[in-house]
């Protein structure tokens, strides 16, 4: 259902030739038809990533001609965020890092602080998951990340983030505390 109206709302704004706003809706579509794929089959097929990746790749093109336009960038922006979800929903939480650093930047360029903020939340999520398998410096990276976005959202307004930031960074010490304490057990003699 959601997938249908984002492809009526690209096509009213190709039409109206808002090629800004109409990138925006295409990385909106990309992002219905992920969710949409991964919740019906319980992973991202082939057939749906490839499907969002065009409607990435055809938002980005649509905004280099206006890439300095505050819009513009907040459209890329959430192109890139949208990248990162892919990424995460192939299993490739490493690379869903790699986006969202991009499109922090993009966020930091534009002035938009809880954006900049929530940025970093999820590259510190996407960064502990990472850490489930390879551990070590990415559990620390995520601890950096997480406890970022926690100073940004430390106050009572923001109660239900703050509370989820404090819970994983919760967990995050408790993995680092079972990763460490794993590797004294595999060397002692």
């Amino acid at each position: 259902m959601a997938s249908k109206a984002w492809s009526e709302a690209v096509a009213v704004e190709d039409s109206r030739r808002a090629t800004v706003s109409a990138s925006d809706k295409r990385a909106a579509l990309a992002q219905a038809i992920a969710m949409s794929d991964h919740g019906s089959r319980g992973y991202l097929s082939e057939q749906g990533r490839q499907k969002a990746e065009k409607l990435l790749n055809e938002a980005e093109q649509g905004l280099i001609p206006f890439e300095s336009a505050p819009s513009a960038l907040r459209a890329k922006a959430k192109v890139l965020s949208v990248r990162a979800q892919l990424c995460v929903m192939s299993k490739s939480a490493v690379a869903a890092v790699s986006c969202l650093h991009k499109a922090r930047e993009v966020y930091k360029r534009l002035g938009a602080n809880r954006d900049v903020a929530l940025t970093d939340a999820l590259s510190g999520l996407a960064l502990l998951e990472a850490g489930k398998s390879r551990g070590g410096e990415l559990y620390e990276e995520s601890h950096a990340l997480l406890q970022q976005a926690l100073e940004f959202f430390d106050s009572a307004q923001h109660g239900v983030i703050r509370w989820k930031l404090k819970y994983y960074l919760a967990i995050d010490r408790k993995s680092t505390r079972l990763n460490s304490s794993h590797t004294d057990i595999s060397r002692m003699p």
